[in-house]
Parts: structure tokens; sequence; C-alpha cells
């Protein structure tokens, strides 16, 4: 219920910002999204007990709303709006480059109401016509609209709805397990749709898919079977459920989990072994005898080889090394001993330095980073020389009071050449500076490269934050000579960050598969909520699926050991 609210909320302040309905409006509907997304409570269950208005940012108008859809799972004001407005229009928004306005302007004079009528007035030349639209801009909408297409959905965003159908099912008591499956149990940074293994008795098969399928997350039934059924949910997204008898448990999650590289592969040593896989079990070559199929762990010692991690199964020489018994000891959340990139209400951060630092301490973590904003770029409302010593006696004042090392780092601008926005006189004075890349995304990659090999010469900077910049719900990343800026890193010993921020977990783990051994890496939240802390667990994720041990990763080294890495 808590993605359907949000959901709802979120296309109500679409529809006004593209009707042109006042700023002070559409901010607290925003706000109330940016809220109850940080809600772990169930909001149904706050509607019912009045508790919804004691939430900040929750007024009486849209707790009233709210409530609306909780009890009938629409909004009557939303409807309203889409009377004025189709609600396909506010997919336009999606498109980075297009706001409210411009989308309001697409539908009123070109008729524009959905990406496909992007593409169609992109096509015939109209909005090349519409004043304000250059054809640098038009190129710009292309590309971010091919982008949209893959389709990608950050795991994070998704995981709350996946959880929540899973636990629905046993609740219901018709099934004794369910466990995801696919990309999603794999870790992966982004899913397409969901897959869900299930145990269960054959007499309560067909209750458990009708209970499927009339969840209030569904919108279609796709297929229907006894064994399988697919359905959309409200976000658009596909999710499988498979059940299955517990005798084939192991073998039947195995099939679900993937990747399919990686399960054609086992299936192809069996058959040199003279043996069947498949999703029921490990037999002899007849299928006459069943030899394993209850755990994975069977599965994988009846194939000669040790169990292989979900996050390992993509086909880049796991089998092999779990045949000599060789896989790595991957990273685990409790290696990490700090965060290394943390934000403050100084600058663009909702929580204040005492709240974050003590947040980090909370963790059990022996040093955290304190990074804000410096620099000209107002979106993050930045410090300035002022705001920073006044920052520096907040820090001084608060580490005398608590054990936890504390940072007093910044996160700088990397200009469109390669230079950085703030002065080394000051950059001298921090414990720990990132320099990141927050504009002129589309450069090409030779330009993009030497920007970034640039700021590495300067003495100051210890890492490069979110290295690619790529954002799911907005851009791809840019195209790097990681090969380039890995020798770099590694002349000046300087850092490469492994973003753990949901909509970004940048660098990729294709990238850091090869880069582990090539480059320093360390993983930060980005964190500008106490909350976002959480956020490591999503790093950690990339890192596991590149291979990573403690070794490969800086934050998982003590405070003393880090100091020695600092320096330059």
């Amino acid at each position: 219920m808590n993605e359907l609210v949000i959901l709802k909320l979120k296309q109500i302040a679409d529809l006004l910002e593209i009707l042109g309905e006042s700023v002070y409006k559409i901010r607290s509907y925003r706000k109330a999204v940016e809220t109850l997304n940080l809600v772990t409570d169930d909001i149904s269950v706050l509607a019912k007990e009045g508790k919804l208005k004691d939430l900040p940012g929750i007024g009486d108008a849209i707790s009233i709303k709210i409530e609306v859809i909780v009890k009938t799972g629409d909004s009557y004001y939303l409807q309203k709006l889409t009377q004025k407005i189709p609600l396909e229009v506010t997919s336009l928004m999606r498109v980075e480059g297009i706001g409210g306005k411009t989308a309001g302007r697409l539908y009123q004079e070109l008729g524009v109401k959905s990406i496909t009528g992007l593409e169609e007035a992109i096509k015939t030349g109209a909005l090349l016509k519409l004043s304000g639209f250059t054809e640098g801009k038009v190129e710009k909408i292309q590309r971010a609209i091919k982008f949209l297409k893959k389709e990608r959905r950050a795991l994070p965003k998704i995981e709350k709805i996946a959880y929540g159908i899973r636990d629905k099912l046993m609740e219901s008591n018709l099934l004794t397990k369910v466990e995801l499956g696919g990309s999603f149990r794999r870790r992966k940074s982004t899913v397409r749709d969901l897959d869900l293994h299930a145990i269960g008795k054959e007499e309560n098969f067909e209750k458990a898919m009708k209970f499927f399928t009339e969840m209030e997350e569904v919108i279609e039934v796709i297929v229907t079977g006894k064994l399988k059924t697919t359905v959309k949910l409200f976000n658009n997204m596909n999710v499988d459920l498979r059940i299955m008898e517990e005798i084939s448990d192991g073998a039947g999650i195995l099939y679900s989990t993937g990747a399919r590289s990686h399960t054609i592969k086992l299936r192809t040593i069996a058959e040199r072994k003279e043996l069947l896989l498949n999703e029921y079990g490990l037999y002899n070559k007849d299928k006459s005898k069943l030899l394993a199929s209850k755990t994975e762990t069977d599965v994988y010692a009846g194939l000669g080889m040790s169990y292989i991690p979900p996050e390992l199964r993509e086909d880049r020489g796991e089998i092999e090394a779990a045949m000599k018994n060789e896989l790595p000891e991957l990273i685990t959340i409790d290696d990490i001993k700090g965060d290394l990139h943390a934000h403050t209400d100084f600058t663009d951060g909702k929580a204040t330095t005492e709240e974050m630092i003590i947040g980090a301490e909370k963790k059990g973590w022996e040093y955290v980073a304190i990074t804000d904003h410096y620099g000209k770029n107002k979106i993050y409302n930045p410090l300035d020389e002022e705001k920073l010593q006044k920052q520096k006696k907040e820090l001084e004042k608060i580490s005398a009071a608590v054990e936890i090392n504390v940072l007093h780092g910044l996160e700088i601008d990397i200009t469109k050449t390669g230079g950085l926005e703030v002065p080394n006189e000051i950059l001298k004075d921090m414990d720990y500076v990132i320099a990141s890349i927050h504009s002129h995304f589309d450069l090409p990659e030779e330009e993009m490269t030497q920007r970034i090999l640039k700021a590495l010469d300067n003495e100051y900077v210890n890492a490069i934050g979110h290295p690619t910049s790529r954002m799911f719900s907005k851009r791809a990343d840019y195209s790097l000579n990681f090969s380039k800026i890995a020798k770099k890193c590694n002349e000046t010993n300087t850092w490469l960050e492994i973003n753990a921020q949901p909509d970004r977990q940048d660098i990729d783990d294709h990238l850091v598969f090869d880069l582990k051994v090539k480059a320093p890496i360390y993983i930060g939240t980005d964190a500008h909520y106490v909350k976002d802390y959480e956020f490591m667990q999503w790093g950690i994720n990339i890192a596991r699926r590149s291979w990573c041990e403690k070794k490969h990763i800086i934050n998982c080294l003590s405070f003393k050991d880090l100091q020695k890495k600092l320096t330059r």
C-alpha cells in the first residue's frame, strides 16, 4: 500500500506542475512523497490510527487524500485532475530536460501526451518547429528517450514492492516458502521484472495462484496456470510466480535465480557427466533416479563444485572457480569501518551535522567523512568560506564529544575543462576531498576522460565521486577510458567511488570487476539523511557482484590505516 499511495501523490504533484498550479501547492505534495519514502510503517495503519498528520509535511488536505487512497485504492482528486489533462502526459516528465511546464506545452501545442507521441513529433519535425527547441535540445531529448526505453528499475526502488508481495503470499498460509529469484536475488543494480519461487502442497497450488492474481497490486493477469502465473503490477512491472513441492526446492530456486548463461553452463556440465539438470532436480541420464534437488548446495555438489553465492552467478568464471574451490571470500556489510561520503543541512543534506555524525557512530563505524558541497552550483546550496569556517568549528565541538573519528571533507565540482571550482588555499586545509562531475554530461569519451585525469592531478583530491554520473531515473552513464583513469589513480593514490545512492549505484559491477585490482576503490553512501547510511548495502551488492573481498575496498580499513592511505 505504501508504494501505491506514494505513486498517486507523485502523479498529483506532476499534474499540478503541468497545469501550472502554485509552486507552494506542488511543493507540498512533493514534500509528502519525500516524507512517505522514508516511512517504514504501513501507511494504511497510520491512516486508520489517525497518525498521518504526525508526519512532517502531511497536513489536513493531504492526509485526507491519503486516507481515500488507502480505503479505495484510488484518488478522487487525481481523477479530477485527469479530467483537465491526461495522466499519460506525466510520462513526458521522465525524459531528462522535460519538466512540468514543457510537458504542458507539448500537450497543449502539439497534442503530445506520451513518449511515443514525442518520438513522432521529433520524427515529423514538429518538435523542432516549437519555440525554444533547437537541434541540440532535440538531440538530447532523443538520447534521453533511448535511455528510458531500456525500462530499467533501480533495485532499491522496487525492493519494498517485491518483499510486500512475498510477505502477503506467505501470510495467505497457502504456501510454506516464498523466495525472490532472478536478477533481484542476484542483486543486480537494476531489475526488469520479478521472479517468485514458492513451495507448497499440491492441493493448495490453484488457491495460491488465485490469491496471487487477486492481490491489490495486480492490474492485469497475463497468463495463469497451476504451476506458473504471470501478472502485471500497478507500476507496469511483470511478476512470475512458480510453485513446486518441497522436494524440488533447491533445484527450483537455482533455476529461478539464473542468470540464464550460468544455468545453461551448469546443464552443459551435467550433460558431460551423463546427468540431467532441470528446475526439478539433478537426475541420472535416463531420469530414473533423482540425485539432488532439495537444496542448492546439494545440486552444486552433485555437479562437483562448491555452493556459488547468487551475486556471482553471471558466467564470469564462478563455475570454474567453484570446481576448484577457489571462490572469493566476498565482502559483507560487517567489513565496513566507515562512510566516506555524507552531507548535512549546511548544504543540501536534510539532517544536522550532529545528527549525521551520531548516526554514523550508531552504525558502529570507526569514522565518517562529512563532505558537503563547495562551489558555484546553487542547486546544492553550497558552502562558502564563511559557512565552511562555521562548519569547521561545529565539527570540532561535536568531535570532542563522540568516539567516532570525523573527517572534515568537501565534495567539489570538476569543471568542463577539468579544473576545480575551489582554490587550493581552501583544499589544503581539508581532511579529505571528493571531486565529482555534476554538469556537462554529454561530452565525448576523450573529453570526459581528460576532465577526470586533470582533476586527479590536483594534489589535494583524494577521491572521484560517482565516476560515470549515471542516474537511473534521469540519464545514462557517460563513456570513460577507465584504463587511463585507473593508471592515474594508482600514480596519485586517488580512489574511485562506488556510490551507493539507489538512483546511482555508480560505478557498475562490470567495471568494478576489472577495476578492483587496478585502482583503489571505496564505497560511499552519499547520505543526505541519517537513514541513508543504510544505502551502504547497495554498494556492498555491487562489490560482491564484482568478486570483491574486503582487501579491495578502502573503507574496510581501520581509521589508523585509512589515515596512512590519505597521504598523497
